[in-house]
Formats: C-alpha cells, sequence, structure tokens
C-alpha cells in the first residue's frame, strides 16, 4: 500500500519506510530461500507490478523499486484500495502464491474479495501502524508553515482510528490463518 496515508508518521519515519524495511526483508528471505519474488505497489489503483522471478538481479531490482516508490512524491489519490491489488493477483491464473499485504488498515479497507484470493494462495495481512494513531489524548495544535511564509496552525487529532484491538479483531476476522 503506497497511498497517502502510507506516507504519514510522527514517529522519525513514516509507515511507508517501515512498510519498505519489512517489504525488503522478506524479499531478501525469498532470494535467499531461491523462492520467487514479485511486487504490487497500489493505492486506488495499481501503480507498479512485476511478476515473481528469480535471482539477484531480480532482488536487486525489486529493492529499487521499492526505494523508489517509497521516495517519490506519491499520486493524487485520497484512500486506498486493495481491490486493485486482488484482482491483479487473480489474473495471475494457474499459480500459487504467499501473498503479503502490507497496509495501515485504517479505513479497515480489507474487502469482501480477499476471501478468494485466500481460497488459492495464503494470505497475511501486515498491519502497519503509527502508535499515534491509536494514542487515547487531547488535539495536538502544531505550527505549519507554507513554503510562501504564511504560518497556519494545525490540529491531529490522535486516537482518531479508534482503538488498536478494534483494527486487530479487525484483521484477525478478515484474514484468519489456516
Amino acid at each position: 500500500d503506497i497511498s497517502p496515508s502510507m506516507r504519514t508518521g510522527f514517529q522519525e519515519k513514516t509507515k511507508l519506510d517501515f512498510a519498505v524495511e519489512l517489504a525488503a526483508s522478506l524479499a531478501v528471505s525469498a532470494e535467499d530461500h531461491r523462492d520467487r519474488l514479485g511486487f504490487l505497489f497500489f493505492d486506488a489503483e495499481v501503480r507498479a507490478f512485476s511478476p515473481p522471478g528469480r535471482g539477484k538481479r531480480n532482488l536487486f531490482r525489486t529493492l529499487r523499486e521499492m526505494l523508489n516508490a517509497s521516495e517519490g512524491p506519491g499520486n493524487a489519490c485520497r484512500e486506498s484500495d486493495p481491490r486493485a491489488a486482488i484482482h491483479a493477483i487473480q489474473q495471475m491464473r494457474g499459480k500459487r502464491f504467499v501473498v503479503f499485504l502490507i497496509s495501515d488498515f485504517i479505513d479497515h479497507d480489507v474487502p469482501d474479495d480477499l476471501r478468494y484470493v485466500q481460497a488459492r494462495h495464503d494470505v497475511s495481512l501486515l498491519h502497519v501502524y503509527d502508535p499515534f494513531e491509536y494514542a487515547q489524548a487531547p488535539p495536538v495544535r502544531f505550527p505549519a508553515f507554507s513554503p510562501e511564509g504564511r504560518r497556519r496552525t494545525g490540529t491531529a487529532r490522535p486516537g482518531g482510528a479508534g482503538a488498536l484491538s478494534e483494527t486487530q479483531a479487525f484483521l484477525r476476522s478478515a484474514a484468519p490463518t489456516y
């Protein structure tokens, strides 16, 4: 998931930075075990895709694409839609995959279509989040400066995503382990 919500974070790194580190670890592990490795980046639609392949060249290309996706400006979409990724995976008929869906699942955006993918593939949902999203605290006010020199005051509301336990329970029910 490379949607705008993944490009936020109040820690030293954004959620997307953590997701890239996680995906890179999985990619290196796949290469070490001589497994095929592919990727799919999505927000409201599929932005980049590579079918599974083997070899160090494929690993390095995958790592480079991950870095490019995380460092780029992002696309002007408002939300993520995992359906685009799920439909792209479903189109690759005849093959079975181990799929890691890495997202913040900020809107509980796991569609029912995921059950069709789970019937054929081994699917794991990896939840990347910023603790600030789930903190129960009063709103935080902070100064923001625009490039034109104007000063504005912004407000962030911790806990806007609800309770972390609710999100985790939702993800467990959406993708039960078999």
